[in-house]
């Protein structure tokens, strides 16, 4: 009897904190402003970053991380915690993307699937 208590808790408390692990980034990604929606869809995996991943769209599989990025020695980096780490060249798209909403031209946009850097923007300072 016990055994089934604990395994209904169990099983309780991992429907919660699933439904609270969605409710923290859900509800920031629908306030988004729809351009910025429909951008992320849209988002491709580099040519090169393809060969590595077995997804096409940066949003598919990864997530937005936001962070400071820096140009060092010819090489992105983005802060991770107190870490500046390189960002993978293959990732990089250099192209101006006109679609891509003014805002996130401005702070860049990396994307991160199980620790792998899969898709980067770098900041621009003019559209």
């Amino acid at each position: 009897m016990w055994l089934k208590v604990a395994a209904v808790l169990g099983a309780a408390f991992i429907l919660v904190a699933a439904t609270y692990a969605n409710a923290t980034w859900k509800p920031d990604y629908a306030n988004s402003p729809p351009s910025w929606l429909a951008w992320f869809r849209a988002a491709e995996l580099t040519n090169q970053a393809r060969k590595r991943f077995a997804f096409k769209n940066c949003c598919e599989k990864a997530d937005r991380f936001k962070t400071s990025f820096r140009l060092e020695s010819g090489r992105w980096r983005y802060l991770n915690g107190d870490q500046w780490k390189d960002i993978p060249e293959d990732i990089i798209h250099y192209e101006n993307d006109p679609q891509m909403p003014e805002q996130l031209k401005y702070e860049g946009v990396l994307f991160i699937y199980n620790g792998a850097e899969t898709c980067f923007w770098p900041p621009q300072t003019s559209g």
